[in-house]
């Protein structure tokens, strides 16, 4: 598996910078036969987007609200609540990779993630406001 950090480029999509208000709500959810399979985590963290595309989008976490020793995990999803000009759009969208970062306001995770399912009428609304970056 290739990491984001090596250099290489593995966009699918063009990326917009658009820091948008976001609600992450992530369950961490085990398969079965493993030692935490008996149950999941589930947060709820504030946060913000880095950039966003038509198939995934960044997020920036403080490091003291996420645990991220279970990302990325095939077993992780993430719903995500997207605060679009026109109007909320919810997402579901898999964890695939991360880095811990400093910045002004302290240590940060930057969260990528690929978009998993979205409604039809959240698809819409999500793209056109992509369009209208572009």
């Amino acid at each position: 598996m290739r990491r984001f950090w090596d250099g290489l480029e593995r966009r699918r999509a063009r990326r917009y910078e658009a820091q948008l208000p976001a609600r992450l709500n992530g369950i961490m959810v085990y398969s079965s036969g493993t030692e935490d399979s008996a149950g999941g985590n589930l947060l709820r963290v504030s946060c913000l987007t880095r950039d966003i595309s038509r198939t995934g989008l960044s997020l920036v976490v403080p490091v003291e609200k996420l645990d991220a020793r279970f990302l990325p995990r095939e077993s992780c999803l993430m719903l995500v609540m997207l605060e679009l000009p026109e109007g909320g759009v919810a997402l579901e969208a898999a964890p695939m990779h991360y880095k811990i970062v400093e910045e002004d306001e302290g240590r940060l995770y930057h969260l990528g993630a690929g978009i998993t399912k979205i409604s039809e009428a959240d698809r819409t609304r999500y793209l056109e406001y992509l369009d209208s970056l572009g």
